[in-house]
């Protein structure tokens, strides 16, 4: 297409000043010499397709952009803010930190929940000489 809908769109435009002052001749002229150019010049380049496509849409892309922008800054506060939150609750003050430090005296694990071995504690207690089925070693 030689003569897309928007190039001719530019001949008119172009026209309507001559038009409406009346100077019929020589708005019908340079309608004529632009679409003659524009048949000599060939299809649009990328360049001018790319150039009439900002000139109409540019400020929707750039509103479009802008609002995307907007919307992932605020999720990422937002999530920013809910993980620091959560970082700051989940910390034990001292009173916590204590109550779990003699938890942890009050029960000692006998052996690893992964791998069943039994721990040496060196008190000579460890789980296996209770059960009978330690490692030996």
């Amino acid at each position: 297409a030689v003569l897309p809908w928007w190039r001719l769109e530019r001949v008119v435009s172009a026209m309507k000043p001559p038009l409406r002052s009346g100077r019929y001749g020589p708005a019908l002229l340079s309608a004529v010499t632009d679409v003659s150019r524009m048949l000599e010049g060939g299809p649009p380049t990328s360049s001018e397709r790319i150039g009439d496509f900002c000139e109409r849409f540019g400020v929707v892309v750039a509103f479009a952009a802008f609002t995307f922008a907007f919307a992932a800054y605020g999720e990422y506060r937002d999530r920013r803010r809910r993980w620091k939150r959560a970082e700051v609750r989940s910390r034990m003050n001292s009173t916590e930190r204590e109550r779990a430090r003699k938890l942890q005296r009050r029960y000692r694990t006998g052996s690893c929940p992964i791998c069943l071995e039994d721990f040496d504690w060196g008190d000579g207690d460890a789980a296996g000489s209770r059960s009978g089925s330690g490692s030996g070693g």
